[in-house]
C-alpha cells in the first residue's frame, strides 16, 4: 500500500499519492484547499487515503506544516557532506 508491488500500479500507492500532493503544494496552501484541488483524482479516492499521504509525505521529511499552511521541506544535505 505505500510502495507500489506486481500487483499495485505506483499510482495507486501511496508514494504515487504523496507525488500528486507534493506537486499541487504551493505558497498558502491549506490542508483543506489541497483537498479541494485533487480530491476528483481517481488515485486519491478517499480523504483518508489523502491523509495518509500526507502523513507520509511529512514522516519522510518532504512536507511540514507552518502557521496553517502547508510547506515543502528540503532536504538537510550538510549533515552527509560533513561525514
Amino acid at each position: 500500500m505505500i510502495l507500489p508491488t506486481k500487483h499495485l500500479l505506483s499510482q495507486d500507492s501511496l508514494i504515487g499519492v504523496g507525488g500528486l500532493v507534493m506537486a499541487n503544494v504551493g505558497k498558502g496552501t491549506t490542508v483543506s484547499k489541497l483537498w479541494e484541488q485533487i480530491r476528483g483524482r481517481r488515485e486519491v479516492g478517499s480523504y483518508e487515503r489523502f491523509i495518509l499521504a500526507l502523513d507520509t509525505m511529512h514522516l519522510l521529511g518532504f512536507l511540514g506544516l507552518r502557521d496553517g499552511l502547508l510547506v515543502r521541506l528540503e532536504p538537510d544535505l550538510q549533515e552527509e557532506t560533513e561525514a
